[in-house]
């Protein structure tokens, strides 16, 4: 984000000296920028599980002063963050999956006995409390109070010092009334993107979001830590229709800000300052 503005005829309604023009000008880009910088950090906070990648994203304002040009940056880097502020159409997931250092590749022979490339990677969700806020990145859900006791209760039943619970079943999950399947519809996406047909189908989840949910316990020197995780496998024999994101919507928060009242207000301030220090 560059902070573009023309200040000529406001200079001349103060009849700045023009030996001072320069100097007033660095100051008004300044202040200008950074209420700029100030506005987009206020302006992220309308996000949720993302806000701190977004502010992580957000580098703070560089100036550059030349003999023509003066100028004032704020950038935006990584790719989730500009994501969020330029928007995304719907994409297939599992291509990033496949390229993580973290995917198990192995060659096989297929079924006319050639060898193919076949891999896989274990997705890991990390489930927030019943009564946590869970509007970081890290956690996929804020799990139910019967779900968050069921698991509770197999964590009990089955006390590890360092390691982890037995899964929640299906029979538990029948019990708690949380059997239901997720279903990702194609109406649900933000467009068609470079998506096919068949990619952007109907997605039925095959497995309740809490099946096999665990509680992992880290006992440290002076305390005891547990998270809430379940585990989910993606490869290359997942359906086509699997793992699709539905896109995300454009925040555009760097235009909002630049072109915000509260810039104008601190490029006025500005001004006013440096005019009543000349005494005009």
């Amino acid at each position: 984000m560059n902070v573009h503005f023309n200040i000529t005829e406001i200079v001349n309604t103060f009849t700045f000296p023009k030996s001072e023009v320069r100097e007033i000008t660095q100051k008004v880009v300044q202040a200008a920028t950074w209420a700029a910088y100030d506005e987009l950090m206020q302006l992220s906070d309308e996000l949720k599980s993302t806000r701190r990648a977004y502010k992580q994203g957000v580098v703070q304002p560089v100036f550059v002063f030349g003999n023509i040009i003066m100028l004032g940056k704020v950038e935006l880097i990584g790719v989730l963050p500009n994501m969020i502020e330029q928007g995304a159409d719907p994409f297939d997931m599992k291509e990033g999956f496949r390229k993580s250092a973290k995917a198990v590749h192995r060659m096989v022979k297929n079924k006319d006995g050639a060898m193919e490339n076949r891999w896989y990677l274990t997705i890991p969700f990390r489930h927030a409390s019943s009564e946590a806020i869970a509007e970081s990145m890290a956690f996929s859900s804020r799990m139910p109070k019967e779900i968050e006791n069921l698991v509770k209760g197999n964590a009990e039943a089955n006390p590890t010092p360092q390691g982890s619970s037995v899964g929640l079943t299906m029979s538990q999950l029948y019990r708690a009334g949380a059997t239901g399947k997720g279903l990702r519809s194609e109406e649900g996406l933000l467009g068609k993107g470079k998506l096919s047909k068949e990619q952007r189908a109907d997605y039925q989840h095959k497995s309740p979001m809490y099946l096999g949910l665990q509680k992992d316990t880290h006992t440290y020197d002076k305390a005891q830590q547990g998270k809430y995780m379940t585990f989910r496998r993606v490869s290359s024999a997942s359906a086509v229709n699997s793992w699709i994101h539905k896109g995300l919507v454009a925040r555009n928060f760097m235009d909002k800000a630049a072109n915000s009242d509260t810039v104008a207000a601190a490029m006025e301030a500005a001004l006013v300052q440096e005019a009543a220090r000349l005494g005009i």
